[in-house]
């Protein structure tokens, strides 16, 4: 389910598998993540996306990740720095794509996760999938985030703590 990298107007999407490749890639990967993976950033994700800001921890983090999803970095055209994460699952249904991201805290607000979604989900126009993204309730910023992308939600698979969403490609409506 590998995506082609892709460019935004301020920002870069890799896939991190050559990162991971590379023993000092690797490191400086996980040493960029250690002050982005904060009890902050985490908070409205799941248990299972929790960690601990060790290395230790960080490169546990890292390789349950890059057993159960594809993930791509997140960085800053210009500068390179690193600001992120985008996280796409797909569990049972190669067509049934789950996602999440996640910003550095010094990233919010500027509307990065805005322009990283609308660019995927137009990667995605011409296939037949379905991209589905849950929101704990207590996090309004990132909902809209998926509404502005085109993201609709569905209430029969959302419950009393996450709203679910899903955005369906054309060729799938048709």
């Amino acid at each position: 389910m590998e995506l082609v990298s892709y460019t935004t107007d301020r920002l870069t999407v890799c896939h991190w598998g050559d990162a991971l490749g590379h023993p000092q890639a690797r490191v400086r990967l996980e040493q960029d993540l250690l002050p982005i993976l904060t009890p902050a950033v985490l908070a409205h994700l799941p248990p299972s996306l929790q960690t601990e800001q060790t290395p230790g921890a960080i490169n546990k983090w890292v390789n349950n990740r890059s057993q159960e999803s594809d993930v791509y970095t997140i960085s800053k055209t210009t500068s390179g720095q690193l600001i992120g994460l985008l996280i796409l699952a797909d569990p049972q249904n190669p067509h049934q794509i789950h996602l999440g991201y996640l910003l550095a805290e010094s990233a919010w607000g500027q509307g990065y996760a805005s322009e990283i979604l609308q660019r995927l989900v137009a990667q995605f126009t011409h296939r037949p999938v379905q991209l589905m993204g849950g929101v704990v309730r207590d996090n309004p910023a990132s909902a809209r985030v998926l509404e502005k992308a085109g993201f609709h939600q569905v209430a029969e698979q959302s419950d009393d703590n996450t709203i679910f969403y899903v955005w369906t490609s054309a060729i799938n409506r048709t």
